[in-house]
This record gives C-alpha cells, sequence and structure tokens, in this order.
C-alpha cells in the first residue's frame, strides 16, 4: 500500500490530485515564459558615450555624468538599479 492509500485516498484520487498538481506547474512555465519573453522584448535606448561633447569637458570623458543618464534612461523603462 502506498503512502496516498494510507490516508484515505483511492488510487485514482492519487492520480487525479498529482494531475492538478502538474496542470499547475504547467500553468506557472506558461506564466514565467510569457514574464521572460516580455522582458527580453523590452528595449532601453541609453545615451551614446561619444556621440557629442554632453559628456566630455575639455576634452576629458566625464563618467558620472554618463553613467547619471544611463541609469535615468533604466529608471524610465522600469528597471530597478542595485549597487552603489
Amino acid at each position: 500500500m502506498s503512502e496516498k492509500l494510507k490516508v484515505g485516498m483511492t488510487a485514482e484520487q492519487a492520480w487525479e490530485f498529482q494531475n492538478g498538481r502538474i496542470a499547475g506547474l504547467i500553468q506557472q512555465l506558461i506564466e514565467k515564459d510569457a514574464r521572460i519573453a516580455e522582458l527580453e522584448a523590452r528595449e532601453v535606448s541609453i545615451p551614446a558615450a561619444c556621440a557629442d561633447d554632453e559628456y566630455f569637458i575639455d576634452g576629458v570623458f566625464q563618467p558620472l555624468r554618463y553613467e547619471r543618464d544611463v541609469e535615468r534612461a533604466l529608471q524610465a523603462a522600469g528597471i530597478s538599479i542595485k549597487g552603489e
């Protein structure tokens, strides 16, 4: 006798129970696949570092200004930024 039958479930009940669990897992996978596809389809326009003189002062690249603008572009796209 299996564990399922000891607690009063028939073989058919155990089968239906497992089928329900499997269907739930499949639905979760479908939802996660859709979310992954949605995230992969997103595009973010980040500023070009060398497109103009905006990030250069006296010919010296200003990485903090560029980083700030990249962070703003990511936040505008709904992407959270962690770190320093």
